[in-house]
């Protein structure tokens, strides 16, 4: 399939013309030959590095791979094609295919006529050194050389020689030592490293017997052929093609009973590879955080990983080296998750949950550029090698470039079908196609299925029932069930087929909220997984004093993915807007009581309820359910039915009770602007909210003061986020600024004359007011920076105590077991073993 084919050939007679000669008076007809081959709608190699100079590195190791296939088939058939080079490898839609067999055809058809008259063929950065010295008998690793040059320029941006003549060239080629791949680009990895240089060692007996052989070392990270060793340096090129000839034989005999010598020592003391697992611990303060989405993420040269961790009041990328003790934050990478290396690694994407934001960082770290900040889900990235984000946009699976040009939605949700979300997308080697993961609605996680799109005709199909997939470059798809189990199957990346049958691999891979879980594969084939009780995601409810001391809430461990919690006016109990393992109706409100009391469910409909909020004598629970379009009231200890209490047609993600029980403001959307606003909304009295407050930025956040007089708000009116106050309900009067530098989620001090809320560069504020004769703030204190705070676009996961002495927060890390990392060493090894090609 990577031969570019011949149809038909022929000759065909003209019409008969006049040429020149009919000043003669000499017509006669002309004879033209012609043949006939596909039309390839693409470009050459050559074009490819005009344009980009290198090749990202899975997709040189690709088109290599897909070359040696083509060679390996010509090879066996005895036809050697002699000139290898990027012109003659052509891409039709990212599959390789060679053309331009004429020489070789040529070449047996000349016989020895060829090279008794010099003719050597070839190109000469590509020629083999046989070839340059006009060698009569060429085999196949003459095609091996001239590939390995052409995957070294693939991954350099250049041929391993060059010069300003054909002769200064091939001199090179008799006579200098390559530089190594990975001085020209450090990112290669070592086994691609080791192979190209071992098929472009200059004596035929140093490289691979067969493409065939090549492709293989390639393609397998636990490959241990040597790196290129001392370099013939005598002046070859000034000798005589006799003298030189009968120099390589000697040396070709030498190197052979080296090769054996060698080889038999290697066995001797050389231990095969083994596959290694181990626990990966992650010191205090660099812990592995849960904002959701995926949370790792490997370089491509396989030696670092990425993942969200500790920063300033929110998560933000760490990077660790596995040849380092400690990870490194990387600066501009607050609020990420779901991180994703940029093809050559030099950046790194992520998204933000509140807003749902992709962004893209420096992998040094530095100020990050926005890609996109609208229309978007939390479903996670892939950066493909086609340059591409692939992410979820939503109402399906939608691409967008880097620079945040050319968006498209290049495979929409089924929604007649009942589907409801997608997740996860895993770019394929050469962007032929995207695994990514689909869940309808009403679904338990179990029914979740993967499926994928091919980007040729943007068909797609379903491959197995799973939460997660990955590809591995052995050819096999990785997938995850929601009872947190590994399985493996062989995969055709082109034909995008499952072959054989599967297998499983292990169990106890930890699962989360809608599927998500842990699974990173490297290039260098090792494994990184985070273990944990099927179906299965705690969370520590935690109290922090004034100076950020931890004390766990009893202590107790909520099974789940919590999104919403608030904290009853007494202090006796904790609502949770909390999805359970296996839940297909979604987040549900539960009531943790303290003192020893179990956690009870509050919600019964059959579907999304969410930003719980108690009345000031802490009996009832009002919050919002399904699209946030209805507001309910039920007693907070399960009994008696939901009351619907508010319809607010345009939404509403958070509100707050007036201490009157009987006056709700809302962040909705001011119909007329369509733009987020705080609306008010009067229980028995109003049919709609009504417009309380709206800028031109939108406000968000709202939070009324113990005695009912002053309302407090988050608003970007400024250009960025920061907290206000105003009188209520006469909004109209004077707003005072709250915090300095950025703040937002503002919340009152129960006990009065206190105002907290986070700041822009993530610390727990303290600002004193006093309200007589107007509200002024007296002084402003920095507390302490929580560690694993977090939030989400729907409420504030934390909440202060009746005496304001204390935050009721979320511990994210606090469950050693289902946060532990694990590494399995030389992965893909064992899987070859287990399901080979």
């Amino acid at each position: 399939p990577h031969i570019l084919p011949l149809f038909d050939s022929g000759q065909a007679m003209a019409p008969s013309i006049i040429d020149e000669r009919a000043s003669m008076g000499d017509a006669h007809a002309i004879s033209f030959l012609y043949y006939v081959m596909p039309f390839i709608e693409g470009e050459t190699v050559r074009d490819r590095l005009t344009r980009e100079k290198q090749l990202p590195i899975a997709e040189a190791v690709r088109i290599a791979s897909e070359v040696a296939a083509a060679l390996d088939y010509a090879h066996r058939h005895g036809v050697i094609h002699r000139d290898i080079k990027p012109e003659n490898i052509l891409l039709h839609d990212g599959s390789a295919l060679v053309a331009d067999f004429g020489i070789a055809l040529a070449a047996s058809k000349a016989g020895t006529r060829m090279t008794e008259t010099g003719m050597s063929l070839g190109t000469p950065q590509y020629m083999s050194p046989e070839q340059a010295m006009g060698e009569r008998d060429l085999d196949a690793r003459s095609d091996v050389y001239a590939l390995g040059c052409v995957t070294y320029e693939m991954l350099t941006g250049e041929p391993p020689f060059t010069g300003p003549t054909a002769q200064a060239i091939i001199a090179k080629v008799m006579s200098s030592p390559p530089e190594p791949v990975t001085t020209l680009r450090h990112t290669v990895p070592r086994h691609v490293a080791s192979a190209v240089h071992t098929a472009i060692q200059k004596l035929p007996a140093d490289r691979f017997a067969t493409a065939a052989q090549f492709a293989e070392v390639l393609a397998n990270p636990a490959a241990t052929h040597a790196l290129p060793g001392a370099a013939v340096t005598t002046g070859l090129a000034g000798m005589s093609r006799r003298t030189t000839g009968i120099l390589v034989g000697v040396l070709a005999i030498l190197a052979i009973g080296a090769t054996a010598v060698a080889i038999a020592a290697r066995k001797e003391r050389t231990p095969s590879v083994r596959v290694a697992r181990f626990a990966l611990a992650l010191p205090p303060g660099q812990e592995l955080l849960t904002p959701g989405g995926t949370r790792f993420a490997w370089s491509p040269d396989g030696e670092a990983f990425v993942y969200p961790g500790p920063g300033k009041g929110l998560s933000q990328l760490w990077i660790r080296r596995l040849d380092e003790l400690q990870a490194v934050p990387i600066p501009g990478s607050e609020g990420a998750t779901s991180p994703v290396f940029s093809p050559g690694g030099e950046e790194i994407a992520f998204m933000t949950l509140s807003p749902f934001v992709v962004k893209i960082v420096p992998r040094a770290g530095g100020p990050a550029r926005t890609v996109i900040g609208t229309g978007i889900s939390g479903g996670g990235l892939s950066w493909a090698s086609d340059g591409y984000l692939y992410l979820d946009g939503g109402t399906g699976l939608a691409r967008i470039r880097p620079d945040g040009s050319g968006f498209e939605m290049v495979m929409p949700l089924d929604t007649l079908k009942g589907e409801s979300g997608i997740a996860w997308p895993v770019a394929l080697p050469g962007a032929r196609g995207v695994l990514a993961r689909i869940r309808h609605s009403g679904e338990a996680t179990s029914e979740y299925r993967v499926v994928v799109l091919d980007l040729r005709d943007r068909s797609r199909k379903e491959l197995v029932r799973g939460v997660l997939a990955q590809y591995s470059a052995t050819g096999h798809l990785l997938w995850i069930t929601a009872d947190g189990a590994l399985h493996s199957q062989r995969f055709d990346p082109d034909r995008l087929e499952l072959l054989g049958t599967p297998v499983l691999l292990w169990s106890g891979l930890g699962i989360r909220g809608f599927g998500a879980t842990d699974l990173a594969l490297s290039s260098q084939g090792d494994l990184l997984y985070v273990p944990g009780s099927a179906l299965t995601s705690f969370a520590q409810l935690t109290w922090v004093s004034r100076d950020g001391i931890k004390t766990p809430v009893e202590p107790v461990l909520v099974d789940g993915q919590i999104s919403d919690l608030a904290l009853s006016p007494d202090g006796s109990a904790i609502a949770l807007g909390l999805q359970r393992p296996n839940d297909a109706s979604g987040s549900r409100i539960w009531v943790k009581r303290l003192g020893g009391g179990p956690t009870q469910l509050v919600t019964s409909e059959n579907q999304n309820t969410f930003s719980p909020v108690w009345t000031p004598d802490s009996r009832d629970l009002l919050y919002a359910s399904s699209d946030g379009a209805t507001i309910r009231r039920r007693h907070a200890d399960g009994s008696g039915s939901a009351e619907q209490v508010a319809h607010v047609p345009s939404g509403a993600l958070m509100f707050a009770v007036h201490p009157d029980g009987k006056t709700l403001v809302l962040r909705g959307e001011a119909t007329a602007q369509r733009r987020r606003a705080l609306l008010r909304f009067r229980i028995g009295s109003d049919s709609v909210p009504v417009p309380l407050l709206a800028t031109s930025t939108g406000e968000s956040f709202p939070a009324f003061s113990p005695d009912g007089k002053w309302l407090a708000y988050t608003s970007s009116e400024s250009g960025r986020d920061e907290v206000y106050v105003r009188p209520f309900p006469d909004v109209d009067a004077r707003k005072v600024l709250i915090s300095v530098d950025g703040g937002k989620l503002p919340r009152w001090n129960p006990a009065g004359g206190e105002l907290f809320y986070l700041s822009a560069a993530g610390n727990m504020m303290a600002a004193r007011v006093q309200t007589v004769p107007t509200l002024t703030v007296t002084k402003l204190d920095r507390l302490f920076t929580p560690i694993g705070f977090q939030f989400t676009g729907v409420g504030a996961v934390y909440d202060v105590s009746p005496d304001g002495r204390r935050f009721l927060m979320l511990s994210i890390a606090a469950n050693d077991t289902a946060e532990r990392l694990v590494v399995v060493r030389s992965f893909t090894t064992d899987l070859m073993k287990r399901l080979p090609r």
